[in-house]
């Protein structure tokens, strides 16, 4: 065992055991910070900004970390009024479920209390917690419990599905509550709830992704795709087209209109469908109406196709160019 030791100076101050022992492990850094401050401070009143100052923390952070306290009956106010600002951010006690959601369990908010008692006699939510704070590489925060709660009593995941998302929300750079839950409410009414299905339901929109991010440089593009452009490329991809025939036909594209046109890729792409041509041999069979002789599929002007399917000009535009 290692020895600790810490040089006292002159003015000291008593942390209560009851704290200790029980909510250190539900505390999160500011929290820490706050209640060592108010234990060390000679006054009763808290000054917010000074203690933000003082501790590095910002406004926000610091009404957190109140809610917190009260929230696990430390901190008391004896003027309801100096706290109004902290007491309209404290959650209800319940909110609607999804409208589509026809179960009847609903979506709850706990009190940091409340989550205490749970780890003291679920063993289930412990290890969840402790392998959520193992995947954000930090002690996790009151609304991340609230998560974590959420996905596994509410949603119905199991701890190894709760954290698979986590891990893959974390994999994108977006790790906020707000957006893990997205994901996990997407998965649910998709009816996406075991961990095999999940995984399944992962590899699939990490190879779509790896798809468009092909298709958007194969098509000399700077830019992610588009919500618009990444349905044409999954309607492709639906038709039975690979990165070679996309490349392919906006190489036509380019040749016949001189500029990039989804809307003319897609009909090229779809009239090779029609004709049972899924190889770059095939299509390069395929007979070419000549400048003369302009293509009976081609009913309509390919540069108004393209304007009016994408959007592009209006029709004064479209006279203007004429």
């Amino acid at each position: 065992m290692p020895c600790v030791y810490i040089e006292r100076k002159n003015r000291c101050f008593s942390f209560p055991c009851y704290i200790a022992d029980s909510y250190l492990k539900l505390a999160d850094g500011p929290s820490l910070k706050l209640i060592i401050y108010l234990l060390g401070s000679d006054s009763d009143e808290l000054d917010i900004e000074a203690a933000a100052r003082s501790l590095g923390l910002t406004r926000q952070e610091v009404l957190d970390a109140i809610l917190f306290w009260e929230q696990l009956g430390v901190l008391f106010d004896k003027d309801p009024r100096s706290c109004q600002e902290v007491n309209d951010s404290t959650p209800q006690g319940m909110v609607k479920s999804l409208p589509q959601d026809t179960r009847v369990l609903t979506k709850r908010s706990y009190t940091a209390s409340h989550i205490s008692q749970l780890l003291d006699t679920d063993s289930e939510l412990r290890e969840l917690f402790s392998e959520a704070e193992r995947s954000f590489g930090r002690v996790l925060k009151h609304s991340e419990h609230e998560l974590l709660i959420s996905l596994r009593d509410y949603y119905g995941f199991s701890v190894q599905s709760c954290i698979l998302i986590i891990e893959y929300c974390q994999s994108l750079d977006k790790s906020s509550v707000r957006y893990i839950e997205s994901v996990a409410r997407d998965f649910s009414e998709k009816n996406i709830l075991g961990f095999s299905e999940i995984e399944a339901e992962l590899e699939r929109r990490k190879e779509q992704s790896l798809l468009e991010g092909r298709v958007a440089r194969s098509f000399g593009m700077n830019t992610s795709l588009t919500k618009k452009q990444t349905e044409f490329v999954n309607g492709w991809k639906e038709l039975g087209f690979g990165l070679e025939m996309m490349t392919l036909a906006r190489d036509r594209c380019v040749d016949s209109i001189n500029k990039l046109s989804f809307g003319y890729i897609d009909k090229v792409l779809k009239s090779w469908a029609d004709k049972g041509i899924f190889t770059p041999e095939a299509a390069s069979l395929e007979k070419k109406p000549s400048a003369s002789e302009p293509d009976k599929d081609h009913s309509i002007n390919l540069d108004r196709w393209d304007d009016f399917t994408l959007g592009g000009i209006s029709d004064e535009e479209g006279r203007d160019k004429k």
